[in-house]
């Protein structure tokens, strides 16, 4: 593997808001961007032409990748020659100009109030997972942001999460929310001392972490975090994802119509906020941490119910003509 490639996967790592997940991936979908085009050094990718990227994307298509596979590994290639530009070794991201097959649009649902009910209903004797989604449904806070917060930053019902852009914004909780949180805090939450080297191995916590020196930055980096593993350490976003996806199964939600993911919770909360609560819509783009309102109505994910009762308020001419 190309240096430049390692230094870029390592970058990503260091990465807070990158799941140990999506940085394998990056390195598997470059490794084999690099074998279609049989490309060893940096030399030979910085001699890559707009033809030899279509040539990767008909390969990636005659292998069997579906269009948003290939739109998701164009993006990993994207980001590498972005940081090669940042890095001064090329001008020109040519992954961005190259024209990727249509992706079909799927139509999903986003969840209801009723369905995360059922989910947190499914996931009350989890703790940690019943109370970062419900943390998730209440604030709409992205992933990152939840899994910052420490159990110092709360002040009362309140505490200041740092979103993109570096933009402070304080989030309010109920009071029936914080009770939540604190019986978690109190009785479920799970802070860890650093062992030493040998019980590492007799607690076989090597078969969970790649190193001892893994095991100790890990734990050093979750010092103080509200949310925590059993280990001590802090969540992967992955894994959460299909954690809820686990508990929506459970709780009887059919997931080839309604799509679940922390990300899908803040949509709902947003959609749930403006459609349902009346939430004037600049409000609801300061509780979502927005820099353009454009970005909040594009989280306004209108369900077919809603949509079916849209349609009669109009006029309904069948009445009309009775």
């Amino acid at each position: 593997m190309m240096k430049e490639i390692q230094e870029f996967i390592t970058e990503k790592a260091g990465s807070e808001n990158k799941s140990d997940q999506t940085v394998a991936n990056y390195k598997r979908w470059l490794l084999e961007f690099c074998n279609i085009l049989e490309v060893s050094d940096i030399k030979e990718f910085l001699a890559l032409d707009a033809d030899d990227l279509r040539r990767y994307v008909r390969k990636l298509q005659a292998h069997g990748n579906q269009s948003s596979s290939i739109w998701t590994k164009a993006v990993a290639i994207q980001s590498f020659y972005t940081y090669l530009i940042d890095k001064k070794l090329c001008k020109i991201n040519i992954m961005k100009e190259i024209v990727l097959p249509k992706r079909r649009q799927k139509e999903f649902t986003p969840p209801s109030n009723e369905q995360v009910f059922s989910i947190l209903k499914a996931m009350k004797d989890n703790k940690a997972y019943f109370t970062l989604t419900s943390v998730l449904y209440q604030s709409g806070l992205r992933i990152s942001e939840a899994l910052s917060i420490k159990v110092s930053d709360f002040y009362k019902n309140e505490v200041k999460v740092i979103g993109k852009g570096d933009k402070e914004r304080t989030v309010y909780f109920s009071q029936s929310m914080m009770d939540i949180i604190n019986d978690y805090i109190e009785n479920d939450r799970h802070p860890k001392q650093i062992v030493s080297e040998e019980e590492f191995v007799k607690l076989e916590l090597n078969n969970r972490f790649k190193s001892y020196e893994h095991y100790c930055q890990r734990l050093k980096d979750a010092e103080g975090l509200l949310f925590l593993t059993k280990n001590g350490v802090r969540m992967d976003i992955a894994n959460i994802g299909v954690v809820l996806k686990q508990y929506a199964v459970k709780a009887g939600i059919d997931l080839t119509k309604t799509k679940i993911s922390p990300h899908k919770l803040r949509t709902a909360f947003a959609t749930d906020g403006v459609l349902k609560k009346g939430i004037p819509l600049p409000t609801m783009q300061s509780l979502l941490g927005h820099a353009r309102i454009e970005t909040t109505m594009r989280y306004m994910k209108v369900n077919p119910e809603i949509r079916r009762e849209a349609y009669g308020m109009v006029s309904d001419i069948g009445d009309v003509f009775k």
